[in-house]
């Protein structure tokens, strides 16, 4: 029978001091790469949450839960907080993500905001979604135009042979041309695949899939507002 050999407190100390030891140095790894870990998704979700941030020429597209805020800067270069847009698209998302570029046409150079500046705009849209970026950059967020009102267009006042879009459920609106501000928004009947930014005196005319013209109002947007 094999006798175990009898230690002594000094032995038994040595050997707690050990173990503890051993125990400190696991809650320390433990804590360490918990406050990393902590501080990986905090990153993480700053780059990818309210403060992710894109830079496009000289605009910061900032990211706001599901829009992107960018602000434009007065002759001095500073920010004008009464100029600030939003949009569920950003550049980078247009042209790198959904490669845009492919699928739509600027037939026509477009009216900067300058013509849109405390005047009437009027809007017709076949898109919720792609009216309300019209309506929150240009007047909601800004107020660059004096007011907002739905109508129909004279077709006709442009040499158009096309009916007016007035249907039985916007039979109220008034009837304007393109003498006016007027941006109209309408859905290819087509089943084409290509989107389109057309000027016609002051008619804005964006078309494209029903997926697609929140993408088009986005990109005639830049290009209104002197962002692209």
């Amino acid at each position: 029978m094999q006798i175990s050999k009898i230690k002594t407190k000094e032995e038994v100390e040595k050997k707690q001091k050990k173990k503890q030891f051993y125990l400190v140095v696991a809650l320390v790894f433990i804590l360490v790469t918990s406050i990393l870990g902590y501080a990986f998704n905090v990153s993480e979700k700053n780059t990818t949450g309210q403060n992710e941030k894109e830079i496009y020429g000289n605009f910061i597209f900032e990211r706001y839960g599901n829009y992107w805020k960018v602000s434009i800067k007065d002759d001095k270069g500073n920010i004008n907080q009464n100029l600030n847009f939003y949009f569920r698209y950003s550049p980078k998302d247009l042209y790198e993500i959904y490669n845009f570029s492919e699928f739509i046409k600027v037939i026509s150079d477009l009216k900067t905001i300058d013509s849109y500046y405390q005047k009437p705009l009027y809007i017709y849209s076949e898109n919720d979604n792609a009216k309300s970026e019209v309506l929150t950059n240009l007047f909601y967020s800004s107020k660059i135009v004096e007011r907002v009102q739905e109508a129909c267009l004279d077709y006709s006042s442009i040499n158009l042979s096309k009916e007016d879009n007035c249907t039985q459920e916007n039979k109220d609106y008034p009837m304007k041309t393109c003498e006016d501000n007027f941006i109209i928004i309408e859905e290819n009947k087509d089943n084409s695949s290509e989107s389109s930014l057309n000027q016609i005196e002051n008619c804005l005319f964006i078309k494209g899939n029903s997926e697609d013209l929140t993408k088009a109002t986005d990109e005639a947007l830049f290009k209104v507002l002197g962002i692209k």
